[in-house]
Order: C-alpha cells, then structure tokens, then sequence
C-alpha cells in the first residue's frame, strides 16, 4: 500500500512540475510577443549610441571632464542633426 501512496506523489509531484514549467513557457512567449516590435529600434539604439559615443567622450574631455554638461550638450545637438 505504501508503494501506492508513493507512486501517487511521484505523479503529483511531476505534473506540478509539468505545470509550471508549462506556465513559465506561455509567460516567456508572452512576455517575447510584446517585446518583438521593439527588437529593431532597440537594435538601432544601440548601433546609434555605440557610433555617437567617441563623439560624446571627445566633448567630454574638451568640457574639462565634466559629463553633465557634455551630455547636456551632446543630447540637443545630436537630436537636431539626426
């Protein structure tokens, strides 16, 4: 009998497994289904950044150091050339 009531949890503990196993898979395809449009423009952000950065490190040397005026320079200006 005791064989029996092992077999049952063995099974109980298995199909809550299954289950949430199956609920994290439907929450990651979810969670992929509402990032998919952002892939490209943030894609395209980093490309952008990575190319714009030696320009903001070269201003940022040229205002003495200081990266809160470098950034408050270099975002303006970026924003109106592209």
């Amino acid at each position: 009998m005791s064989n029996c009531t092992d077999d049952q949890r063995f099974m109980s503990h298995v199909m809550e497994a299954t289950i949430r196993v199956g609920l994290l898979a439907s929450l990651a395809a979810w969670c992929f289904m509402i990032v998919r449009p952002l892939i490209v423009p943030i894609v395209w952000g980093i490309i952008m950044a990575v190319a714009s950065y030696p320009g903001y490190a070269r201003l940022q040397r040229t205002s003495g150091g200081r990266q809160s005026l470098a950034a408050s320079v270099f975002a303006p200006v970026t924003l109106v050339v592209r």
